[in-house]
């Protein structure tokens, strides 16, 4: 299970993303959306992190140990 968490503590899932698309998504950080659409807010939100459960992260080959790509700060 994966989700982003936005600017607003709101989250977007990211539950209908296949293990290789989630796969690239940790192991590039810079390929996660600045901005997504929230629900909650009904409107765009810019993303502040990904984050991955540890099922996922060891179902798709991680140590586990790296469980976000934080986005704060980034350009």
């Amino acid at each position: 299970m994966a989700h982003y968490l936005l600017a607003c503590a709101d989250t977007h899932s990211l539950d209908e993303l296949d293990d290789a698309t989630l796969d690239d998504l940790i192991a590039d950080p810079d390929t996660v959306p600045r901005y997504v659409w929230c629900e909650a807010c009904t409107t765009w939100r810019p993303v502040a992190e990904l984050v991955v459960s540890t099922a996922t992260a060891t179902r798709s080959g991680s140590s586990g140990l790296d469980h976000s790509a934080d986005r704060r700060g980034s350009r």
